[in-house]
């Protein structure tokens, strides 16, 4: 590319301007091997992909790790998630069931760093356990 340039001896580029990266940023002076990478982990990751690379501040290692080895599923709610863990961990009779505060495992679990969520959508909460 820099061969190509109008511009004689050309040293160096700047990416002022792109689209179709589902909101990542793209650095101005990104190399492109590094936009290569971005664009290969938003194919095959999609809009999910990009929500979890922003959430792990740009790191594509951490997200892959977050997209590969730490996703528990999609809920409707976080204490959605915490009760159907609850319940494949747990045998809970019947008359207790009503007693257990999902809402407050989850918070709690939030508060403590266990877990990072991302929102898709009103009632799409996609939840990764950071271990």
């Amino acid at each position: 590319m820099l061969q190509a340039s109008p511009q004689p001896a050309a040293e160096e580029f700047a990416i002022h301007d792109h689209e179709d990266f589902c909101g990542v940023e793209i650095a101005e002076y990104a190399s492109v091997a590094r936009v290569v990478e971005i664009a290969g982990f938003l194919r095959a990751h999609g809009r999910l992909g990009a929500l979890v690379l922003a959430e792990v501040g740009g790191d594509l290692a951490a997200a892959n790790t977050a997209l590969e080895e730490q996703y528990r599923g999609c809920f409707s709610s976080l204490a959605d998630s915490f009760q159907a863990l609850t319940e494949e961990a747990v045998d809970i009779p019947k008359a207790l069931r009503g007693y257990i505060d999902y809402d407050a495992m989850a918070r709690d679990a939030q508060l403590n760093g266990e877990i990072f969520t991302v929102e898709t959508a009103h009632d799409e909460v996609h939840v990764f356990w950071v271990c």
